[in-house]
């Protein structure tokens, strides 16, 4: 009887979870314009998001077409969230440059 191959995805951490409806399809769809598989996509988004240097994730940045003063609202946080990661970027790039 012939073994199965052993993958390094066989041995790599394994979790379950539970997606708000829709997300699975917006994931996939993403998953296929980056050509990546839909583990891949979570994967890098997941990382991508670990990585920032601020916690944008206490944003609330949906758009609502029917209320102009919470898009503004949003879009200045959006902003004002980007500068601060661009000044703390650049921040650091001096003291990468200074050594």
């Amino acid at each position: 009887m012939a073994r199965k191959a052993i993958h390094p995805s066989d041995q790599a951490d394994k979790f379950m979870l539970r997606l708000p409806n829709g997300m699975r399809d917006r994931i996939k769809d993403a998953a296929e314009q980056n050509g990546r598989s839909m583990n891949s996509e979570i994967v890098m988004r997941l990382e991508s998001s670990l990585d920032n240097l601020l916690d944008v994730g206490s944003f609330d940045l949906k758009f609502d077409a029917l209320n102009p003063e919470g898009y503004e609202r949003n879009l200045i946080q959006i902003i004002e969230t980007y500068q601060q990661l661009v000044r703390r970027a650049l921040e650091e790039a001096k003291k990468r440059d200074q050594k």
